[in-house]
């Protein structure tokens, strides 16, 4: 599992960092602030 600072938090209401919202839900391309190994 990937490691959140806020899993919580993620999992309950809508995620303010568009970070978190990458590595749970997945998108067809990752975020260039992102390294493709983040996934």
């Amino acid at each position: 599992m990937l490691r959140l600072p806020f899993p919580r938090l993620s999992l309950s209401t809508p995620l303010p960092f568009p970070r978190l919202s990458h590595l749970i839900v997945p998108h067809p391309t990752p975020p260039p602030h992102l390294p493709r190994a983040a996934q």
